[in-house]
């Protein structure tokens, strides 16, 4: 009886190791995930503007095509 106890204590003190081991290389997965988004996210643009979509195409458009106005006017006029 003893010697039985023994043999599912055993196993019991393997699956706490097992788990352990699957856990940590679940939370480490995670980390990664999460990290490599993160970058995705922070990563700046380096392409044209008109090649992020339609919206930035429309702005650079209007951008284009409205004469300078503000504080870029005068440097837009010194350039021409």
């Amino acid at each position: 009886m003893i010697e039985a106890f023994e043999v599912l204590f055993r196993a019991f003190i393997w699956w706490i190791i097992a788990a352990a081991v699957v856990l940590t290389i679940a939370l480490y997965a995670l980390a990664a995930i999460v990290a490599c988004a993160w970058q995705a996210l922070r990563r700046r643009h380096t392409g044209p503007s008109w090649a992020r979509g339609p919206l930035h195409a429309r702005n650079l458009a209007r951008r284009l095509t409205r004469p300078a106005h503000g504080h870029t006017a005068k440097i837009a006029r010194e350039s021409s």
